[in-house]
């Protein structure tokens, strides 16, 4: 992870920040801790963002009453101020959680409180750890792939005729079935039931279709390989976007890119096999961090421009690894969970 360009936000957005916060214990605890002995200044950031996301985690017996009232201040302190400003790792007094909160935008503290309510229902959440990937069959013998570092919630029974829901936070591959509605009224445009998949700022919504959600820090991919999905911007800044098969929809910087793609390429890591074609180094870099948990660093930024066409198994970094030290004559060399590049 870039500590330089951290904040409270992507902390609470990591898959694996969120496992290491709720076990100590966890595959992800030593990770985190050889980062923050590292770099001790940021140890008070660590620990707010962690006692934030415990803050609004319920109770084994029930909804966290006392949680919730906890996240509502802060977003009454939160709407009075006249600028929210975010809490980076620069920081260097500690907080408690609640004020953190306070300093976070409104509509994370929003998402927090919505998390409160889904974790209080009947919903079923499935999280990777780094290198891990997951096949998940939904209620409705719908499909779907979780990657590494992922983790997507969904409500345990869906009643029949009802929109059918999830939420990533990653990336996932989904194969979604036909579900028909059962209405026969003239005025129903659409017999069959919506399939939509909550990926941050995008709603995407399909019918029946094979398709790819990837949504990591501030950006977000959607690949179409089959069927029909129309693309949302849920705070109605654009238009709806319909792709067809071969096409990708880009979300960065608050606007949308529509480009063609070769869609088996882009979702091939399902298969255990991922391939690159004629992608920047800098996009792969940040694949392997989000997908096996490493910081990459680099001796010379330039060489983020290359460009690398290949494949490897998803399992076996080394693989890749091997064939860009061979390729542009790297010295590369793995760290304690970092990988060097001279």
């Amino acid at each position: 992870m870039e500590h330089d360009t951290v904040t409270v936000n992507r902390l609470l957005n990591d898959a694996g920040f969120r496992k290491w916060a709720l076990s100590q214990e966890s595959e992800e605890s030593q990770h985190w801790q050889d980062w923050i002995d590292s770099h001790p200044e940021h140890r008070a950031i660590v620990e707010d963002a962690r006692d934030f996301f415990l803050a609004i985690q319920p109770k084994e017996t029930g909804h966290n009453v006392q949680a919730e009232k906890k996240v509502w201040s802060a977003i009454s302190e939160g709407i009075q101020e006249k600028e929210v400003q975010q809490h980076t790792l620069t920081s260097k007094v500690k907080y408690p959680a609640w004020k953190v909160a306070a300093s976070i935008t409104i509509g994370l503290l929003g998402s927090a409180i919505f998390s409160l309510w889904l974790y209080s229902s009947s919903y079923t959440s499935v999280t990777t750890a780094y290198g891990e990937m997951r096949e998940i069959q939904l209620p409705d013998s719908s499909w779907v792939v979780l990657n590494a570092n992922s983790s997507l919630r969904y409500e345990e029974n869906w009643k029949s005729g009802t929109e059918r829901e999830v939420w990533l936070e990653g990336e996932a591959f989904f194969k979604v079935k036909k579900r028909l509605s059962g209405s026969t009224t003239p005025s129903s445009a659409n017999p069959y039931i919506k399939f939509t998949v909550h990926a941050g700022p995008l709603d995407v919504e399909v019918l029946g279709t094979e398709f790819s959600v990837n949504r990591r820090d501030e950006n977000t991919q959607v690949v179409l390989n089959e069927g029909v999905v129309r693309v949302k911007d849920i705070q109605e800044k654009q238009e709806d976007i319909v792709l067809k098969p071969g096409e990708m929809l880009s979300y960065n910087n608050k606007e949308l890119l529509l480009s063609q793609v070769d869609a088996s390429t882009k979702i091939s890591w399902k298969d255990e096999l991922v391939i690159f074609d004629d992608e920047p180094l800098s996009k792969i870099f940040k694949r392997i961090e989000h997908t096996y948990g490493y910081e990459i660093q680099l001796k010379d930024k330039t060489i983020l421009e290359r460009r690398f066409s290949g494949s490897y198994p998803r399992d076996s970094i080394k693989v890749l690894l091997d064939k860009m030290e061979k390729l542009y004559q790297f010295n590369i060399t793995e760290n304690d969970r970092k990988i060097i590049i001279e």
